[in-house]
């Protein structure tokens, strides 16, 4: 089942800041819904875009931390 489970509750970070600013940012406006149960796992985790990988890598911590037994990535199309 297709599960929405994150949102957004702020601006991305941009894509001039270094690596622990953008992470800062993330952890801040990256978060799980509270009213979406997830599924044990293993999850797939879909990203349209990709460029430092940061998004997708918070974003998998915290589907782990809420109970996921495995996160897998799958990004549409890599940024250079």
């Amino acid at each position: 089942p297709l599960v929405d489970a994150l949102q957004l509750a702020g601006a991305m970070p941009g894509t001039d800041l270094a690596s622990g600013a953008k992470v800062d940012v993330l952890n801040q406006v990256l978060m799980l819904r509270t009213e979406v149960a997830l599924p044990p796992g293993p999850l797939l985790l879909i990203g349209t875009s990709y460029r430092s990988g940061w998004s997708m890598t918070v974003a998998g911590a915290l589907l782990r931390e809420a109970g996921t037994a495995a996160v897998l990535p799958l990004v549409l199309h890599r940024l250079p």
